[in-house]
C-alpha cells in the first residue's frame, strides 16, 4: 500500500480515511491529556507569578493582564476543545481542532510580548519597573518551543499538520518581534529562532518517522484483516458459521443430535456416459455450472449444503439451527433443482436428467477428525435418503413415507407403491410432483 513520501498520505483515499478515523479514535485519551496539561500549567504559572510579584521585570498591571489572558482566554479555549473531544463527530474534526488549539496558543503567547511592550510604554509603569526585553523573549521562546514539541508529540497532530502549525508559530513569533521588540534584542531573537528551528528539526524528524511507522503498521494490519476475512470466508464455505465458531474456540469433537431433519440426495443421470463424450475440462465446467446453481438454491432456501461426491449433491434442512419447516424447504429446493437442470440442459444442449431422493428423520451432525474438516451427517435417516435417490426414477423426486407425512397437506404426490429397497427391505414411497395451489 503506497504512501506519499512528502505528505505521508496513502495513495488509496479510502485507506487514508480509515487511517485517520482509527488514528483519532486511538489518540483520544492522549489528546485530552495534551489539552488538559496547559490548563494545569496556567494555574502553576499564575501561582509563581504572584509569589514573584515584586521582581524587577513584572508589574501588577502586567500580572493582572496576563492572568486575564490565561484564565479569560487560554483556559476557556482549552476547556472548549477538551469538551469538544466528547462529541460523536470529533473523530472527523480532530486534526482541525488541534490545529486551531495550537495556533491559538502560539498567538496567545505572542500577545504577551505585545502586552509587555505596551505596558513598558506607559510612563507610570515604566517609571517603577525595568522591562528587560531579553528576559521577555527568552520566556516566550521557551513557551513556543514547548508548543512546537507539543505539536509533534503530545497532541498527535499528523506530520503535515504539525509542520503547518509549528511553522506558523515561527512566523507569528518573528512578525511580532519585528514590529515590537527593541533592536538591541536581535541577538536573542536569532537565538530564539535557532531554538525553534532545532525543535522543528528534531520534532519533525521524530514525527515523520513515527507516522511512517504508524501508517505501515496500520496498512499491515489492514492487509492482515483482508487475509483473515478471506480465511474466514473460506472456512465458512466449508463449515456452517456456528460450527466454525465452536471449532475455533475448542478442539473438542463436535457432534449434535437432531430429532427431525430432512435430507436430499441428487444425482445427475447419465453423467458417467457423458464423461466419455466430452473432454475432462468441459465435463468439470458443466458440473461446476450445475452445482453452483444448486448452491445458490441452497442459499435461497436457507439450507445447509453438506458435500458433493462425483456427480452427487447432498443438502439438508434443519441443521445446524433447527427449523420446523425443514421438509418444506427441501421440497422447494428439489422442485427448483428440476427447473434449473432443465434450463441448463437447454443452454448447454445436453440431455441432462436428475434423480432426487428425500427422507426425514433423526440424525447426528458434526465434525470429526483432525485434518480436512467436513461437516457431515450420520444416522439411518441419511442412508435411507441415499437409497431413495439410488432407487429413484430420472427426473422425479422420490420421498419416503416420513417425508410424505410432513408434506402431504401442502404438496401434490403420486404414490409409487411398495418397493424393495437395498438394505432396508420393502418400503412405501411417493413421488413429489408439485406444490398444492392455495385457495
Amino acid at each position: 500500500m503506497d504512501i506519499n513520501p512528502v505528505t505521508l498520505n496513502y495513495c488509496d483515499r479510502q485507506l487514508e480515511e480509515n487511517f485517520r478515523q482509527d488514528y483519532a479514535k486511538k489518540s483520544i485519551r492522549q489528546i485530552r491529556f495534551a489539552i488538559f496539561m496547559p490548563i494545569l500549567v496556567y494555574f502553576l504559572v499564575a501561582i509563581l507569578n504572584y509569589t514573584d510579584i515584586e521582581n524587577e521585570f513584572s508589574s501588577r498591571e502586567y500580572m493582572n493582564a496576563s492572568l486575564l489572558m490565561e484564565f479569560g482566554i487560554f483556559t476557556p479555549l482549552s476547556l472548549v476543545i477538551l469538551l469538544f473531544t466528547y462529541r460523536k463527530n470529533f473523530a472527523q474534526l480532530t486534526q482541525t481542532a488541534l490545529i486551531v488549539g495550537s495556533i491559538a496558543s502560539s498567538i496567545g503567547f505572542t500577545i504577551i510580548i505585545g502586552l509587555e511592550i505596551f505596558l513598558s510604554k506607559v510612563p507610570v509603569i515604566a517609571a517603577n519597573y525595568n522591562f528587560n526585553y531579553d528576559y521577555i523573549l527568552m520566556n516566550i521562546n521557551t513557551a513556543l518551543v514547548l508548543v512546537t514539541v507539543n505539536n509533534y508529540a503530545a497532541t498527535r497532530l499528523l506530520f503535515t499538520n504539525a509542520i503547518f502549525s509549528s511553522l506558523l508559530t515561527f512566523i507569528i513569533y518573528n512578525i511580532t518581534c519585528f514590529y515590537f521588540i527593541h533592536p538591541t534584542s536581535v541577538r536573542i531573537i536569532i537565538s530564539s529562532d535557532f531554538q525553534l528551528l532545532v525543535a522543528n528539526l528534531i520534532g519533525g524528524s521524530a514525527g515523520y518517522l513515527m507516522e511512517i511507522y504508524l501508517r505501515r503498521d496500520f496498512s499491515n494490519n489492514a492487509l492482515l484483516e483482508i487475509e483473515r476475512e478471506k480465511s474466514e470466508q473460506l472456512l465458512l464455505n466449508i463449515l456452517p458459521e456456528s460450527i466454525a465458531s465452536r471449532l475455533k474456540e475448542s478442539n473438542k469433537t463436535i457432534a449434535d443430535s437432531f430429532a427431525s431433519v430432512t435430507i436430499l440426495f441428487a444425482d445427475i443421470v447419465g453423467f458417467t456416459k457423458l464423461s466419455s463424450q466430452v473432454s475432462p475440462v468441459e465435463l468439470v465446467e458443466l458440473l461446476n455450472q450445475i452445482f453452483s446453481a444448486f448452491d445458490e438454491l441452497a442459499d435461497k432456501h436457507q439450507l445447509e449444503k453438506i458435500k458433493t461426491i462425483g456427480d452427487a449433491y447432498m443438502v439438508v434442512g434443519g441443521i445446524p439451527e433447527p427449523r420446523v419447516d425443514h421438509a418444506e424447504a427441501i421440497a422447494e429446493m428439489a422442485l427448483d433443482m428440476q427447473a434449473e437442470i432443465f434450463k441448463i440442459s437447454q443452454e448447454s444442449q445436453q440431455d441432462f436428467a436428475i434423480r432426487i431422493g428425500i427422507n426425514s428423520g433423526e440424525v447426528v451432525a458434526g465434525v470429526i477428525g483432525k485434518k480436512k474438516f467436513i461437516y457431515d451427517l450420520w444416522g439411518d435417516a441419511v442412508n435411507t435418503a441415499s437409497r431413495m435417490e439410488s432407487h429413484g426414477i430420472p427426473n422425479t423426486i422420490h420421498v419416503t413415507i416420513d417425508t410424505y407425512n410432513l408434506l402431504a397437506d401442502k404438496y401434490l404426490f403420486e404414490e409409487r407403491g411398495i418397493i424393495d429397497v437395498k438394505g432396508k427391505g420393502e418400503m412405501q414411497t411417493y413421488i413429489l410432483k408439485d406444490k398444492l395451489a392455495i385457495n
